[in-house]
Protein backbone atom coordinates (compact mmCIF):
# COMPACT_ATOMS: atom_id res chain seq x y z
CA UNK A 1 0.00 0.00 0.00
CA UNK A 2 0.95 3.54 -0.92
CA UNK A 3 0.36 6.72 -0.61
CA UNK A 4 1.77 9.84 -2.16
CA UNK A 5 2.67 13.42 0.46
CA UNK A 6 4.06 16.30 -0.92
CA UNK A 7 5.97 18.38 1.11
CA UNK A 8 7.69 21.52 0.75
CA UNK A 9 10.90 21.36 2.73
CA UNK A 10 12.97 24.00 3.77
CA UNK A 11 16.61 22.88 3.80
CA UNK A 12 18.65 24.53 6.37
CA UNK A 13 22.75 24.88 6.46
CA UNK A 14 24.21 21.96 7.49
CA UNK A 15 27.82 22.63 8.51
CA UNK A 16 30.44 25.16 8.89
CA UNK A 17 33.64 24.32 8.26
CA UNK A 18 36.68 26.55 7.39
CA UNK A 19 34.47 29.31 7.32
CA UNK A 20 32.56 27.95 4.16
CA UNK A 21 28.69 27.48 5.48
CA UNK A 22 26.96 24.98 3.05
CA UNK A 23 22.84 25.69 2.17
CA UNK A 24 20.95 24.23 -0.36
CA UNK A 25 17.96 25.72 -1.65
CA UNK A 26 14.62 25.24 -0.56
CA UNK A 27 12.41 22.51 -2.88
CA UNK A 28 9.66 21.18 -3.34
CA UNK A 29 9.90 17.40 -3.36
CA UNK A 30 7.32 13.97 -3.19
CA UNK A 31 8.01 11.47 -0.79
CA UNK A 32 6.04 8.23 -1.46
CA UNK A 33 5.21 6.53 1.87
CA UNK A 34 5.63 2.84 1.35
CA UNK A 35 3.53 0.59 3.97
CA UNK A 36 5.55 -2.66 4.01
CA UNK A 37 4.36 -5.96 5.61
CA UNK A 38 6.49 -8.92 7.08
CA UNK A 39 6.23 -12.03 4.23
CA UNK A 40 8.59 -15.35 4.86
CA UNK A 41 11.74 -14.08 3.01
CA UNK A 42 12.25 -11.69 5.97
CA UNK A 43 13.56 -11.53 9.39
CA UNK A 44 11.37 -12.58 12.22
CA UNK A 45 10.99 -12.90 15.95
CA UNK A 46 10.51 -16.03 17.36
CA UNK A 47 9.30 -14.57 20.99
CA UNK A 48 12.95 -14.54 22.48
CA UNK A 49 15.39 -13.05 19.90
CA UNK A 50 15.26 -11.46 16.37
CA UNK A 51 15.62 -14.54 13.73
CA UNK A 52 17.81 -12.32 10.32
CA UNK A 53 18.00 -13.57 7.35
CA UNK A 54 21.74 -14.47 6.07
CA UNK A 55 23.04 -13.98 2.19
CA UNK A 56 25.34 -16.05 2.86
CA UNK A 57 23.55 -19.05 3.00
CA UNK A 58 21.77 -18.04 -0.62
CA UNK A 59 22.09 -20.28 -3.40
CA UNK A 60 24.60 -18.88 -5.98
CA UNK A 61 27.00 -16.78 -3.98
CA UNK A 62 30.83 -17.00 -3.97
CA UNK A 63 33.37 -15.25 -1.20
CA UNK A 64 36.05 -13.49 -3.08
CA UNK A 65 39.07 -11.00 -2.45
CA UNK A 66 41.03 -8.84 -4.67
CA UNK A 67 44.42 -7.20 -3.74
CA UNK A 68 44.38 -3.55 -3.78
CA UNK A 69 46.99 -1.11 -5.61
CA UNK A 70 48.85 -0.53 -2.05
CA UNK A 71 49.08 -4.51 -1.43
CA UNK A 72 46.25 -4.58 1.14
CA UNK A 73 43.51 -6.99 0.01
CA UNK A 74 39.59 -6.25 0.41
CA UNK A 75 36.94 -9.41 0.55
CA UNK A 76 33.80 -9.10 -0.98
CA UNK A 77 30.43 -11.23 -1.84
CA UNK A 78 29.20 -12.09 -5.10
CA UNK A 79 25.16 -12.90 -5.45
CA UNK A 80 24.52 -13.58 -9.58
CA UNK A 81 21.89 -13.56 -11.36
CA UNK A 82 21.32 -15.32 -15.22
CA UNK A 83 20.61 -12.21 -16.82
CA UNK A 84 21.52 -9.10 -14.74
CA UNK A 85 20.16 -5.67 -16.11
CA UNK A 86 22.99 -4.06 -13.61
CA UNK A 87 25.88 -4.51 -11.30
CA UNK A 88 24.95 -3.32 -7.60
CA UNK A 89 27.74 -2.68 -4.98
CA UNK A 90 26.57 -2.99 -1.32
CA UNK A 91 28.29 -0.82 1.12
CA UNK A 92 27.67 -1.30 5.30
CA UNK A 93 27.50 1.00 7.29
CA UNK A 94 29.52 1.58 10.84
CA UNK A 95 33.33 0.85 10.30
CA UNK A 96 32.13 -1.06 6.80
CA UNK A 97 32.51 -4.47 8.65
CA UNK A 98 30.75 -7.06 6.65
CA UNK A 99 32.52 -9.53 8.12
CA UNK A 100 32.96 -11.68 5.42
CA UNK A 101 34.96 -15.01 5.53
CA UNK A 102 35.25 -17.74 3.12
CA UNK A 103 37.42 -19.62 0.57
CA UNK A 104 37.65 -17.33 -2.66
CA UNK A 105 35.38 -19.15 -5.54
CA UNK A 106 33.37 -20.73 -2.61
CA UNK A 107 30.38 -19.71 -1.18
CA UNK A 108 30.72 -17.47 1.63
CA UNK A 109 30.93 -18.67 5.25
CA UNK A 110 29.72 -15.36 7.00
CA UNK A 111 28.11 -12.00 6.85
CA UNK A 112 26.92 -9.59 8.89
CA UNK A 113 23.65 -8.42 9.68
CA UNK A 114 23.78 -4.81 7.90
CA UNK A 115 20.20 -4.50 6.43
CA UNK A 116 22.10 -4.30 2.50
CA UNK A 117 24.73 -7.66 3.58
CA UNK A 118 21.97 -9.04 4.73
CA UNK A 119 19.74 -8.72 1.62
CA UNK A 120 22.25 -9.20 -1.15
CA UNK A 121 20.74 -11.94 -2.08
CA UNK A 122 16.82 -10.59 -2.40
CA UNK A 123 18.61 -7.54 -4.59
CA UNK A 124 19.63 -10.62 -7.09
CA UNK A 125 16.94 -12.40 -7.11
CA UNK A 126 15.15 -9.23 -8.81
CA UNK A 127 17.77 -9.37 -11.48
CA UNK A 128 20.64 -7.66 -10.69
CA UNK A 129 24.04 -9.25 -10.04
CA UNK A 130 25.64 -7.67 -6.20
CA UNK A 131 28.38 -7.18 -4.60
CA UNK A 132 28.88 -6.44 -1.45
CA UNK A 133 32.19 -5.57 0.04
CA UNK A 134 33.82 -5.55 3.22
CA UNK A 135 36.36 -3.04 4.59
CA UNK A 136 40.17 -3.27 3.36
CA UNK A 137 42.79 -5.59 4.94
CA UNK A 138 44.50 -2.42 6.46
CA UNK A 139 41.56 -0.69 7.59
CA UNK A 140 42.86 0.30 10.94
CA UNK A 141 45.11 2.70 8.99
CA UNK A 142 42.68 4.30 8.52
CA UNK A 143 40.97 5.30 11.45
CA UNK A 144 40.99 8.50 13.25
CA UNK A 145 41.49 8.68 16.34
CA UNK A 146 43.54 5.00 15.87
CA UNK A 147 42.08 2.36 17.82
CA UNK A 148 38.27 4.06 18.32
CA UNK A 149 35.26 2.16 17.36
CA UNK A 150 32.91 4.97 16.54
CA UNK A 151 31.35 4.48 13.07
CA UNK A 152 32.72 8.17 12.42
CA UNK A 153 36.06 7.60 12.93
CA UNK A 154 36.33 5.70 9.40
CA UNK A 155 34.84 8.32 7.29
CA UNK A 156 37.90 9.61 6.20
CA UNK A 157 38.15 6.35 4.22
CA UNK A 158 35.15 6.81 3.18
CA UNK A 159 35.78 10.11 1.97
CA UNK A 160 39.17 9.06 0.57
CA UNK A 161 40.81 8.33 -2.86
CA UNK A 162 42.17 5.27 -1.38
CA UNK A 163 38.42 3.69 -0.96
CA UNK A 164 37.39 5.27 -4.75
CA UNK A 165 40.45 3.02 -6.08
CA UNK A 166 39.34 0.39 -3.82
CA UNK A 167 35.67 0.25 -5.18
CA UNK A 168 37.21 0.79 -8.19
CA UNK A 169 39.08 -2.76 -7.82
CA UNK A 170 36.12 -4.92 -7.32
CA UNK A 171 33.99 -2.90 -10.08
CA UNK A 172 36.63 -3.71 -12.40
CA UNK A 173 37.23 -7.25 -11.26
CA UNK A 174 33.62 -8.28 -11.81
CA UNK A 175 31.59 -5.98 -14.66
CA UNK A 176 33.26 -8.16 -17.37
CA UNK A 177 32.94 -6.95 -21.06
CA UNK A 178 30.16 -6.15 -21.85
CA UNK A 179 30.22 -4.03 -18.94
CA UNK A 180 26.76 -3.57 -16.97
CA UNK A 181 25.36 -0.39 -15.52
CA UNK A 182 26.47 0.00 -12.32
CA UNK A 183 24.25 1.01 -8.88
CA UNK A 184 26.13 2.21 -6.08
CA UNK A 185 24.38 1.43 -2.71
CA UNK A 186 24.87 2.58 0.82
CA UNK A 187 22.88 2.17 3.96
CA UNK A 188 23.43 4.40 7.17
CA UNK A 189 27.41 5.44 7.31
CA UNK A 190 27.32 3.72 3.67
CA UNK A 191 25.34 6.20 2.43
CA UNK A 192 28.49 8.58 3.08
CA UNK A 193 30.79 6.26 0.76
CA UNK A 194 27.66 6.05 -1.86
CA UNK A 195 27.22 9.93 -2.14
CA UNK A 196 31.27 10.47 -1.56
CA UNK A 197 31.84 7.94 -4.32
CA UNK A 198 28.95 8.88 -6.68
CA UNK A 199 31.39 9.03 -10.00
CA UNK A 200 31.56 5.07 -9.76
CA UNK A 201 28.11 4.71 -10.52
CA UNK A 202 25.43 5.50 -13.19
CA UNK A 203 22.69 5.17 -10.19
CA UNK A 204 22.97 5.47 -6.52
CA UNK A 205 20.45 3.78 -3.47
CA UNK A 206 20.75 5.64 -0.30
CA UNK A 207 19.08 4.19 3.01
CA UNK A 208 18.89 5.63 6.69
CA UNK A 209 21.49 7.82 5.52
CA UNK A 210 23.52 9.02 8.23
CA UNK A 211 22.82 12.92 8.17
CA UNK A 212 23.37 14.36 11.67
CA UNK A 213 26.07 13.73 14.31
CA UNK A 214 29.25 16.00 15.63
CA UNK A 215 32.00 13.73 14.28
CA UNK A 216 32.68 12.44 11.02
CA UNK A 217 31.18 13.57 7.61
CA UNK A 218 27.45 12.87 7.45
CA UNK A 219 25.32 13.16 4.50
CA UNK A 220 24.93 17.09 3.27
CA UNK A 221 28.65 17.97 5.02
CA UNK A 222 31.50 18.78 3.16
CA UNK A 223 32.89 16.44 0.61
CA UNK A 224 29.66 14.40 0.55
CA UNK A 225 26.82 17.33 -0.74
CA UNK A 226 23.78 15.76 -2.43
CA UNK A 227 24.30 18.76 -5.20
CA UNK A 228 27.84 17.25 -6.10
CA UNK A 229 25.39 14.77 -7.43
CA UNK A 230 23.85 16.74 -10.46
CA UNK A 231 21.40 14.93 -12.08
CA UNK A 232 22.94 11.76 -11.59
CA UNK A 233 19.23 9.09 -10.24
CA UNK A 234 18.97 8.59 -6.93
CA UNK A 235 16.50 6.51 -4.69
CA UNK A 236 16.67 7.46 -1.43
CA UNK A 237 14.53 5.33 1.69
CA UNK A 238 14.39 5.67 5.40
CA UNK A 239 12.11 4.52 8.09
CA UNK A 240 9.72 6.71 10.15
CA UNK A 241 10.60 5.46 13.36
CA UNK A 242 14.12 5.21 12.57
CA UNK A 243 15.48 6.15 15.87
CA UNK A 244 19.28 6.11 15.42
CA UNK A 245 20.29 9.80 16.52
CA UNK A 246 22.51 9.94 13.46
CA UNK A 247 20.06 8.92 10.74
CA UNK A 248 16.34 10.53 11.63
CA UNK A 249 13.79 10.90 9.88
CA UNK A 250 13.78 14.61 9.58
CA UNK A 251 17.54 14.28 8.53
CA UNK A 252 16.62 12.49 5.37
CA UNK A 253 14.04 14.68 4.40
CA UNK A 254 16.16 17.42 4.93
CA UNK A 255 18.84 15.94 2.02
CA UNK A 256 15.88 14.81 0.62
CA UNK A 257 15.38 17.72 -1.09
CA UNK A 258 18.88 18.63 -1.52
CA UNK A 259 19.06 15.92 -4.44
CA UNK A 260 18.69 17.30 -8.38
CA UNK A 261 17.19 14.24 -9.18
CA UNK A 262 15.55 11.91 -6.54
CA UNK A 263 12.79 9.56 -5.35
CA UNK A 264 12.19 9.59 -1.64
CA UNK A 265 10.09 7.23 0.07
CA UNK A 266 9.68 7.07 4.24
CA UNK A 267 8.45 3.00 4.80
CA UNK A 268 6.91 2.19 7.72
CA UNK A 269 5.98 -1.49 9.29
CA UNK A 270 8.87 -4.12 10.19
CA UNK A 271 10.35 -4.96 13.69
CA UNK A 272 12.11 -2.75 16.45
CA UNK A 273 13.92 -4.52 19.31
CA UNK A 274 16.62 -2.13 19.90
CA UNK A 275 16.70 -3.70 23.47
CA UNK A 276 17.89 -7.14 22.24
CA UNK A 277 21.17 -5.06 20.54
CA UNK A 278 24.37 -6.35 22.27
CA UNK A 279 25.31 -2.85 21.87
CA UNK A 280 26.38 -0.31 25.06
CA UNK A 281 25.22 2.67 23.68
CA UNK A 282 22.80 3.77 20.52
CA UNK A 283 20.88 0.60 20.37
CA UNK A 284 18.80 2.24 18.16
CA UNK A 285 21.61 2.21 15.47
CA UNK A 286 21.59 -1.55 15.31
CA UNK A 287 20.21 -2.47 12.25
CA UNK A 288 20.07 -6.16 12.69
CA UNK A 289 17.77 -5.11 15.51
CA UNK A 290 15.95 -2.30 14.57
CA UNK A 291 13.90 0.02 12.47
CA UNK A 292 17.13 1.91 11.32
CA UNK A 293 18.32 -1.42 9.34
CA UNK A 294 14.44 -1.97 8.03
CA UNK A 295 13.59 -5.35 10.67
CA UNK A 296 11.51 -7.75 9.34
CA UNK A 297 10.43 -5.74 5.74
CA UNK A 298 13.52 -6.45 3.90
CA UNK A 299 12.09 -7.60 0.75
CA UNK A 300 9.64 -5.08 0.52
CA UNK A 301 12.44 -2.11 0.75
CA UNK A 302 14.99 -3.92 -1.66
CA UNK A 303 11.53 -4.64 -4.13
CA UNK A 304 10.82 -1.34 -4.53
CA UNK A 305 14.56 -0.03 -4.72
CA UNK A 306 14.37 -2.28 -7.64
CA UNK A 307 11.45 -1.37 -9.16
CA UNK A 308 12.60 2.23 -9.24
CA UNK A 309 16.00 0.83 -10.66
CA UNK A 310 13.79 -1.38 -13.29
CA UNK A 311 12.25 1.75 -14.34
CA UNK A 312 15.25 4.00 -14.61
CA UNK A 313 17.18 0.92 -16.68
CA UNK A 314 14.31 0.29 -19.38
CA UNK A 315 12.37 3.58 -19.63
Amino acid sequence: MQALLKISLLILPVLMLSGCLHEEETETITITALACNSTSADSSFNGTDVVRIHSETATNNTYEQVTLTRGATMDYMVHNHANPQALIVLIAGGQLNANLTGTPGSQALTASGNFLVRSAHLFAAQGYKVVTIDRPSDWADFVNPAGSGSGSAFDGYRTSNEHYTDIQTVITAENASPALPVVIAGTSRGAISAVAQHNLGDYVLLSAPVTGGNNGSPVGTTGVLPSQLGSKPVHLSWHQSDGCFVSTPAGAGNIAGQFDNVTAVEVSGGLNYPELSGRVNNKECDGSKTYHGFLAIESCVVQDSTSWLDAQLNP
